[in-house]
């Protein structure tokens, strides 16, 4: 379950980089999808545990990834930085 959470934060910090907050609700269907093919002999409270882990996670790194990004972009913006020459 650790390894699916550090990809679903990874993931959601990804996306939030480059997305807006649309691109979630395919990304936790596809996450989702992926969750219950790996848990095959896993009872039915350890998928929905692990479904409300991968969810979670994947929510807090896109509000991670977007959160650097209008940190970048700030940054830019306070310090006069031209985006053709980065």
């Amino acid at each position: 379950m650790l390894t699916h959470t550090v990809v679903a934060m990874l993931s959601g910090a990804v996306l939030g980089l480059r997305y807006k907050v649309l691109i979630l609700a395919p990304a936790i269907m596809f996450a989702l999808v992926f969750v219950v093919g790996l848990a095959r002999e896993a009872g039915i409270w350890w998928l929905a545990l692990d479904m409300v882990v991968v969810t979670t996670a994947l929510q807090l790194g896109y509000l991670g990834g977007s959160a650097l990004a209008a940190a970048r972009s700030a940054a830019k913006l306070c310090y006069g930085v031209n985006s053709a020459s980065s």
